[in-house]
């Protein structure tokens, strides 16, 4: 399913304005994490090196993927945030799992300048799994106003590196791209692993706690 998508992807390029492409693809791209992340960034930026107008085109294309990734990331905020108010009201109790104590969580970022700085950073680290952000910003319930600034700013200065590396050209950049990738992947596996784990010790605790 996914090398079919792939496939689609990697053809619109060339059937629609790049602008479109750009924008449609980076939506699908956060929304399905499967898809490598610079997928349509790089294609974007190669494709730019490729005409005639200079780098310029990069800075308008990385603000459309931007904001285009900025709006599926909210999706995946406001579902994460359905999914932490339905399981931890009705199954939170057995775990030991409190429901206002974890959206309290979020109330701590208070909105400073330092919040707002770690957002951008962790969002423009090229090799951070964006999901991952998106889905505990939502179980928290992070101030929106945060989110959404601090997710834009970074998911653009995230799409300019990927932009620039495939205006370098494909060949001088498909290893980097590749280990990146690859490091993304087992930093997804590493937070799920983490996440079973920590479910797993507070179900202990409270299960020793009861005996």
């Amino acid at each position: 399913m996914f090398s079919q998508l792939l496939t689609w992807i990697e053809g619109l390029s060339v059937l629609v304005p790049l602008e479109l492409f750009v924008l449609i693809g980076s939506i699908i791209e956060e929304l399905f994490s499967p898809i490598p992340s610079p997928l349509i960034t790089t294609t974007a930026g190669f494709l730019v090196a490729s005409g005639e107008g200079g780098w310029l085109p990069l800075l308008y294309l990385a603000l459309i993927a931007a904001v285009a990734k900025t709006f599926s990331s909210l999706i995946i905020y406001v579902v994460a945030d359905k999914a932490e108010d339905f399981i931890l009201i009705s199954v939170g109790p057995r775990l030991g799992l409190d429901h206002n104590k974890v959206e309290s969580l979020g109330r701590r970022f208070r909105g400073t300048w330092r919040d707002y700085l770690t957002l951008i950073v962790i969002r423009a680290i090229p090799f951070f799994p964006t999901f991952v952000v998106s889905a505990a910003c939502g179980v928290i319930k992070l101030n929106l106003r945060l989110y959404i600034t601090g997710s834009l700013v970074g998911n653009y200065c995230r799409s300019i590196f990927f932009m620039l590396l495939g205006y370098a050209g494909f060949s001088a950049s498909s290893q980097l791209l590749t280990e990146l990738n690859s490091l993304q992947t087992w930093f997804e596996i590493l937070f799920v692993l983490l996440a079973i784990a920590g479910l797993g010790w507070i179900y202990w605790k409270r299960r020793k706690r009861n005996l």
